[in-house]
């Protein structure tokens, strides 16, 4: 499903990312894991389309995308600082994609409403984000990059800002959903614990490059 290639990213005269090579299998869950500033969160920005590569290549679904638009990529992308628009209600922030999609108003309704379910959050959906907790803020960013229905989902410490209980519960709701649906993701984390309970695939990054097991 994902593809990098050699790929080499450099900011000035500082390499970040220096020719990593890597698959990520259709329908499983890989982990980036390493410390600060070795890579991780850059490398998922270049599946993403927010970065280009200095070198190498990228293919999603088997075709060439190193240089496709953002937009073009059927990719959700959930923040670390959850990212939601506060002057908007839940369900219009789960519902965002869709009305830049120009999906019709009854038709993003429903799939708020759906997702507002499938994540656990029944009867929030007139809330704005800061009546909400922060595990249940989490909940709508996923909502949010799901609703688009992507083919891939990128989470960039997704968990980082929670305690430990409802970083457990939500890694499970992830899990279940992933697996549910089918989704290929790929996640960045600094703990070790975290993407083993979570993920199929496992790299460990060390100062922009993969570290050998």
């Amino acid at each position: 499903m994902i593809r990098l290639d050699r790929i080499t990213k450099r900011f000035g005269a500082t390499t970040v990312l220096d020719g990593v090579s890597l698959e990520v299998p259709r329908g499983t869950i890989t982990a980036l894991l390493g410390p600060s500033g070795s890579g991780k969160t850059t490398l998922l920005r270049i599946v993403a389309g927010l970065e280009t590569p200095d070198a190498g290549t990228l293919a999603l679904e088997g075709h060439e995308a190193t240089h496709l638009p953002p937009g073009r990529r059927s990719i959700g992308f959930v923040f670390q600082g959850y990212a939601l628009f506060a002057h908007m209600t839940v369900a219009e922030n789960i519902a965002f994609g869709l009305r830049v999609r120009g999906t019709p108003r009854a038709a993003r309704l429903e799939a708020a409403a759906r997702w507002l379910t499938l994540v656990r959050l029944e009867g929030l959906g007139p809330r704005l984000p800061s009546q909400l907790s922060g595990g249940q803020r989490q909940r709508v960013a996923l909502a949010r990059a799901l609703a688009v229905e992507p083919h891939i989902l990128l989470l960039d410490e997704p968990f980082g800002a929670l305690d430990r209980t409802v970083r457990e519960e939500l890694r499970t709701a992830l899990r279940e959903l992933q697996r549910s649906l089918g989704l290929t993701a790929l996640f960045v984390t600094h703990d070790q614990d975290e993407a083993r309970a979570l993920a199929d695939q496992v790299v460990t990054l060390d100062r922009g490059r993969i570290a050998q097991p």
